[in-house]
């Protein structure tokens, strides 16, 4: 049984454990707020905390469990005081769930990794 299938930047998720894992993050508003924030550019942890008004620690939890379930992309640069700054964006541009059938299919848009 396959997990997905990668087609024209997009993802179509068959596997029903994952569509769950999915279902259950973008429920929390918490998690879908950073989501938003993040969606059309790569943001600093503090960038992200300003726009949304959650707590450095809350946003900390929440960006590691979006890593954790693999929807966030991480990039870093390195500044001149040798100081590492990540910045994170959304994998997620739209997502569509189809539940026509006896079981749930859902098909993930992709941002464009430039």
């Amino acid at each position: 049984m396959s997990l997905v299938c990668i087609e024209n930047n997009s993802i179509h998720v068959t596997n029903q454990n994952r569509v769950n894992i999915i279902l259950q993050t973008i429920i929390d508003p918490i998690i879908r707020k950073i989501l938003f924030c993040t969606k059309n550019k790569a943001k600093t942890i503090k960038q992200i905390t300003q726009e949304t008004g959650f707590s450095s620690s809350m946003t900390y939890r929440k960006i590691k469990y979006l890593i954790e379930n693999d929807l966030l992309l991480i990039s870093g640069d390195v500044h001149a005081k040798a100081r590492k700054s990540l910045m994170y964006q959304s994998k997620i541009r739209k997502i569509m769930i189809d539940f026509d059938t006896s079981e749930m299919n859902m098909k993930i848009y992709l941002n464009s990794e430039d």
